[in-house]
Order: C-alpha cells, then structure tokens, then sequence
C-alpha cells in the first residue's frame, strides 16, 4: 500500500471534517464511506476533481466516466496500491458493523 496515500487518508478519517454515510461513496446530502474519503484525498492530492453527477435512485453521487458510486475509481485504487480483500473489509467496517471513521483509521495503521 502507498504509505503517504494511506497517511494522507489516515488523517481526513481522523480530521472531523467528513460526516460519515454508509452504501455509496458519497451520499446526496454530503456523507461518504471511508472509500469516499479517499477519493477526496485523491482529488486533493492530485489538484483534480472528478465529474460527478447525483444518481436520484440511489441518492448517491456517481464519481467519473464509469459512475462509479461504491467503488473508487480503479486509478484511485492504484494510486492507493490497495488489495480488493481490504477494500472489502473497510467497506463492511463502514457500512455493516458501524466502526467510526477513526476506528477505521485505526485499522488502516496496521494494513499493509
């Protein structure tokens, strides 16, 4: 995994600054998932912003030229070098076991 990738991460989970949602990325009314988290990050790393569009039936903003809603887009999972079996477990600890953005923080200290 990206270590300055997965630092920068690290601290917008802990900063207080994202209102946590579950199921989609980033949700209409402004909450992420921890993998919404990152696509910020990203964006702000990399000074770009994604096209995003509000996908009324989901109620959830799709992210670049594949709508991507639950899932990063794959060049964000690049940069990130992260396995699909850790994206699946923060995405459970987000959205089914109610683990807190700094608790998911936690987890991501000791991923490698």
């Amino acid at each position: 995994m990206n270590k300055e990738a997965k630092e920068k991460w690290i601290t917008a989970l802990r900063s207080g600054r994202y209102m946590q949602g579950k199921y989609c990325l980033k949700g209409a009314d402004n909450t992420y998932c921890c993998l919404g988290v990152l696509v910020e990050v990203f964006e702000k790393h990399h000074g770009l912003k994604f096209d995003q569009k509000i996908n009324v039936s989901y109620n959830a903003v799709e992210f670049g030229a594949y709508c991507s809603k639950s899932v990063p887009p794959e060049i964000v999972i690049n940069w990130l070098d992260i396995t699909p079996r850790h994206q699946t477990l923060l995405m459970n600890l987000n959205d089914n076991h109610g683990c807190s953005f700094a608790g998911i923080a936690d987890v991501l200290e000791h991923l490698d």
